[in-house]
């Protein structure tokens, strides 16, 4: 009997453990929101980033999970953040679930991380097709706005048609 089947299902048996252990116990691990358990690991990092205003750490301990390890460095970050979001889930069903037939809830969350992987893999644009976009859109900002709302709503504004 495993004491986390679905957290070591998605992370492996290692870095579960050093999760579980990082946290104290899984109970405790069960209590931290995804993005605490986002950084476990790293709050030397993170309390030092802070004191500087530097950027946060992305990663703590999920940085040895296989999945991140074999993303490019470009979605490291994304993968970080939804492996924290299903180990998330998947500790809490293992700390208060009570049925012994929640073990393959793992399997299903391994894989749609693993989709999302694939996904982001394929579909993350470059920085050029986003600076163009960041261009569209402050030139649409700078257009100025129609009071619409008066015309169609004149109540609203205190005129009594």
């Amino acid at each position: 009997m495993m004491l986390a089947p679905n957290l070591t299902t998605i992370v492996g048996e290692l870095v579960g453990a050093k999760l579980i252990a990082a946290s104290g116990s899984l109970i405790n691990l069960a209590k931290y929101p995804s993005s605490t358990l986002q950084i476990l690991g790293a709050e030397k990092a993170l309390f030092q980033a802070l004191k500087k205003r530097k950027d946060t750490p992305k990663y703590g301990i999920l940085f040895h999970a296989s999945m991140v390890g074999q993303a490019s460095t470009k979605i490291k970050g994304n993968v970080s953040r939804s492996l924290a979001a299903k180990c998330s889930l998947a500790t809490r069903i293992d700390a208060l679930g009570s049925n012994q037939n929640e073990s393959n809830f793992g399997i299903d969350f391994r894989g749609k991380i693993e989709k999302r992987v694939s996904w982001l893999e394929q579909n993350k644009k470059s920085d050029v097709n986003r600076k163009k976009f960041d261009m569209d859109r402050d030139n649409n900002l700078k257009r100025p706005r129609t009071n619409d709302n008066f015309r169609d709503n004149p109540r609203k504004f205190g005129r009594k048609d």
